[in-house]
């Protein structure tokens, strides 16, 4: 072997052994997502929000259109969140679905089981029909990949507070308030918590959210 060549392959495998110490492939991502993170690299520019995840390319609400609004390069994703009769918090966007028996029945009144007997799917997608998942599992499949924006379906903030207390997510998850109401008590309640308020456009009704 002549000496350049060497000297060549040498290199290489010096240059590759530093970006293997620098940019190690193993573990948690070394850089995760986070609110802050996120408003200190994009201030000022435009940040993109995925309704319902990708529903152009996966079914809507699914793990499979979260995977494809990240893809695609999305800063938030939004997560429609709903309550069983059997007090479990499912992703789900209508508050009606029609079941494998053929009966439309309210979410609310649905035991967990039975949601879980349905799919969400639709031939443009080209793929298998996809299960209605938990919250938690998408907390758990989300975690440090995207901000995740959750609309509060039930009015019920405190307790979605808990959950993303309990998964340690509080630096990555925002909760949407629909009444204000439900924003006084985040706001005195869970302080450390994120949150987002959908307002009328009247001056007075969103100056009372900017008093909190």
């Amino acid at each position: 072997m002549n000496v350049k060549l060497r000297s060549a392959i040498l290199s290489a495998l010096v240059l590759m052994t530093i970006i293997a110490i620098l940019c190690p492939t193993t573990g948690i991502a070394y850089d995760e997502v986070t609110i802050d993170k996120l408003w200190r690299t994009h201030k000022n520019k435009t940040m993109v929000m995925s309704h319902r995840g990708d529903h152009q390319r996966a079914p809507e609400n699914t793990l499979a259109a979260f995977d494809k609004a990240i893809e695609a390069g999305a800063h938030f994703v939004e997560v429609d969140v709903r309550l069983t009769r059997d007090k479990k918090w499912v992703v789900y966007h209508d508050r009606t679905i029609r079941l494998r028996n053929g009966a439309k029945m309210l979410v609310s009144q649905c035991t967990f089981a039975e949601l879980k007997q349905c799919t969400i799917s639709g031939l443009r997608y080209r793929m298998s029909d996809q299960a209605i998942p938990t919250l938690h599992e998408v907390l758990e499949h989300l975690r440090g990949r995207v901000i995740i924006y959750l609309d509060d379906k039930m009015g019920r903030p405190l307790e979605l507070a808990e959950i993303v207390r309990e998964y340690e997510m509080e630096d990555q998850v925002f909760i949407g308030i629909n009444d204000y109401a439900d924003a006084i008590l985040i706001s005195e309640f869970a302080p450390d918590i994120h949150w987002r308020a959908r307002v009328k456009p009247i001056k007075n009704d969103i100056d009372k959210y900017l008093a909190l």
